[in-house]
């Protein structure tokens, strides 16, 4: 009997230690989840800004460009 009784005790044993590292395994899945939802994110709101500030560029690029055209008439209109 107490053969038995000891097989008890280390099948107790071996559960928790699965369910120990399961849980590691599962906080590790899901930290891991979070950290790539998170770059995501970030990757699109970086991308996001990078299209602004193209947006930007070219609407200064154009108001240049008006402004030099408009230089031009100018000058042309006073010769």
């Amino acid at each position: 009997m107490t053969q038995s009784a000891s097989d008890d005790d280390s099948n107790d044993a071996t559960p928790s230690k699965r369910n120990s590292s399961g849980n590691i395994v599962g906080y590790l899945k899901e930290k891991n989840d979070a950290e790539l939802i998170y770059r995501r994110q970030e990757l699109e709101v970086k991308k996001q800004q990078l299209q602004l500030e193209e947006e930007k560029f070219k609407l200064e690029k154009h108001e240049r460009m008006q402004k030099l055209e408009n230089d031009k008439q100018e000058k042309n209109t006073y010769v």
